[in-house]
């Protein structure tokens, strides 16, 4: 099971790169730009992890249409309720691969 860490930019670029262990927390915060938030998403058939800036609507970033799809497509994993947030700034996906 490959374990990748997918950089999506609010801009629409997606970076994926292989990793064998997750983003250190000073990485995360900086490519978030803030305080991180871990969200619960479905990806690749299975439950993954986003992290997304905490403060992100307060901090009145973009809205990333791309991670808030991904987050919008977990359903199941939200605990049976359809999120009806949206995901503001930088996000990055932990595929197959957890935070401790």
């Amino acid at each position: 099971m490959t374990k990748r860490i997918h950089w999506i930019a609010v801009n629409g670029q997606i970076s994926v790169t292989d990793a064998t262990v997750p983003p250190t927390l000073e990485e995360m915060q900086e490519y978030v730009d803030g305080y991180i938030e871990v969200v619960a998403v479905l990806f690749n058939d299975g439950p993954q992890q986003m992290i997304i800036n905490e403060e992100g609507a307060l901090k009145q970033l973009r809205i990333n249409l791309h991670a808030t799809s991904v987050y919008h497509a977990a359903p199941i994993v939200q605990k049976g309720q359809i999120p009806n947030q949206v995901i503001y700034g930088n996000a990055i996906l932990l595929d197959n691969m957890r935070l401790d």
